[in-house]
């Protein structure tokens, strides 16, 4: 078997590395600044208050919140 050298873009960390910074793209964009987006949306759908949406944020649950 051949040996690839690291810094190739054969090398099969790369793959590794780039699925891993999609995954950190998507969880810290959508978690962490989608929330203004999505939790107003449930406040004016669900009639929640806005110490629903605050617990909901901080907690990352809403649970607390279903009627």
């Amino acid at each position: 078997m051949q040996e690839i050298e690291e810094s190739s873009p054969a090398y099969r960390g790369w793959r590794v590395v780039f699925a891993c910074f999609l995954v950190a793209f998507f969880i810290f964009g959508f978690g962490l600044y989608g929330q203004g987006v999505y939790l107003a949306e449930l406040q004016r759908s669900l009639g929640w208050v806005s110490a629903c949406s605050s617990i909901a944020s901080i907690r990352g649950l809403p649970a607390p919140c279903r009627s």
